[in-house]
Order: structure tokens, then C-alpha cells, then sequence
């Protein structure tokens, strides 16, 4: 069994600097790295149990595994037989993925602020 994701539900890790937060985030969880998982559950189509959202990645410290993230999709995809539809909404899925690399705290704070401001419109989850 998967674990699952449901609308709306949101993961924070906080803690001190250095604490291992982002280790936290990559440790293995049912054979999955958890962060590519829950990115998978997002951004897939509904129709593979997917919530067909966006996601906004902070990918801060320039190691997001793009190969990992295929094949999570890929693998939540895997029931679809017809592989024109398959390519399809692979291709959509990872449409949804926004990959931000902040050059450094202020960028992200700005990046944040344009967010809560309403400059930025993708629907987050």
C-alpha cells in the first residue's frame, strides 16, 4: 500500500539550522523518496490519482533529482495503456513542476513576498 495524499494537506519541517531538515525531506519512505512522491501525488492527472495541481519546488541547496522525479511520475502513469496518452500527460505533469533556485535568502524572501502579494498566479499546493 501507498501512502497517500490528500487535498490540501501540506508537510512542514521546521527546525534549527543545520538540523537535518533537508536530509528529512529525501530519507527513503516505502521504497520512495518521500519529496518525489508527494510531488508525483500532485502534479499527476486525477484520472491515476493524482490531484492535477502545481507545485512550486525550492530546490535551495541545487539537489533535486530531475531523473527521480521521472520516474515517480512515470510510475503513477504506468496504468495508462495508450502510450500517445501516457506521453501526453507525462509531458503535462511535469508542466506543473516550477523549480525555483533562490541565489540566496532575500531572493527567496522576495520570491515568497511576490507569492502572498499575489504578483505570482499558479495555483500552489
Amino acid at each position: 500500500m501507498q501512502p497517500r495524499i490528500e487535498a490540501y494537506e501540506a508537510i512542514e519541517f521546521i527546525g534549527r539550522y543545520k538540523s537535518g531538515k533537508s536530509i528529512v525531506v529525501f530519507v527513503c519512505y516505502f521504497e520512495f523518496q518521500m519529496s518525489y512522491f508527494v510531488i508525483a501525488s500532485v502534479v499527476c492527472p486525477t484520472e491515476v490519482g493524482g490531484m492535477q495541481a502545481d507545485v512550486a519546488f525550492f530546490d535551495t541547496d541545487r539537489k533535486l533529482n530531475a531523473g527521480m522525479l521521472s520516474q515517480m511520475i512515470l510510475q503513477r502513469l504506468s496504468s495508462i495503456q495508450d502510450p500517445n496518452k501516457k506521453n501526453q500527460l507525462y509531458k503535462e505533469s511535469l508542466d506543473r513542476v516550477k523549480v525555483f533556485r533562490p541565489l540566496d535568502m532575500t531572493h527567496l524572501a522576495l520570491f515568497l513576498c511576490s507569492i502572498r502579494n499575489g504578483s505570482y498566479s499558479p495555483r500552489l499546493i
